[in-house]
């Protein structure tokens, strides 16, 4: 296990944003009365996160390769390429159209592929960088997750001594 620091604000907006997991994501939380509810919800959020960050990642796994011609701004390329009329009237599937289409494919990933250190690590590429070289040992996680803290209840409780001298010190009204 690792001990995920946040500010307290950002551990705040964490435990309050309200989420529900999409169906197909596979993620069921148990009912809100689990004595591990809050765990659950928590890391379930946290795994939502790190999914989106990931998921706009510019990195793929090595052994596959780059696919930039499926999105919109190649279907805008492609469109403007037909309007301009670049396949010179030939029929799609024609050997010439093929040819014309990848010669544009060409083209098109060429001057979408910018080089590596030219740009910014994203946090996603960062994230699936340490996932390919870090091992996972399930067990360790296990073993680990039997000694972790209590929860945090107690943060959320506005009667606390330390939050209510706070509270008289900074707000005489009451």
């Amino acid at each position: 296990m690792t001990l995920v620091t946040f500010t307290r604000c950002l551990y705040a907006q964490l435990v309050q944003q309200k989420f529900v997991p999409d169906r197909r994501s596979g993620y069921t939380l148990p009912a809100p009365s689990h004595p591990q509810y809050r765990a659950y919800e928590l890391g379930m959020k946290l795994a939502h996160g790190f999914e989106i960050l990931c998921s706009k990642s510019s990195k793929v796994a090595p052994d596959a390769k780059r696919n930039v011609l499926n999105g919109p701004l190649w279907e805008r390329f492609l469109r403007s390429l037909k309007e301009k009329d670049y396949f010179k009237g030939e029929m799609e599937g024609s050997a010439k159209y093929l040819e014309l289409l990848h010669m544009a494919e060409d083209h098109f990933q060429q001057s979408v592929d910018v080089p590596e250190s030219s740009v910014e690590v994203s946090p996603g590429d960062e994230i699936l960088t340490l996932l390919q070289t870090i091992s996972i040992d399930l067990k360790e996680f296990e073993r680990e997750a039997a000694c972790l803290p209590p929860e945090d209840g107690h943060l959320m409780n506005p009667m606390l001594p330390l939050t209510w001298i706070l509270l008289q010190e900074h707000w005489t009204e009451f």
